[in-house]
């Protein structure tokens, strides 16, 4: 189970049982709300790879750049 609101949480809000399955990651896969779900063995290989990239230097500019004021 994954999100900020708890089944008892809910219970104690609205006075209903929370709805079965809407915060299991199956279900936050399915409605886009999260990207994907992993065995735990497979985790650090995708945080490794999630890092590297967000981590990755910028890829080098493309032409020169212009000195503000000029016209090419």
């Amino acid at each position: 189970m994954i999100g900020f609101l708890g089944p008892r949480v809910h219970r104690a809000l609205h006075g209903q049982p929370f709805p079965e399955g809407v915060q299991v990651a199956e279900s936050l896969h399915r409605h886009g709300l999260i990207d994907a779900v992993l065995p735990a063995q497979n985790l650090a290989e995708a945080a490794d790879r999630a890092l590297r990239v967000l981590l990755a230097p910028p890829p080098p500019a493309r032409g020169r750049a212009r000195a503000p004021g000029t016209v090419s």
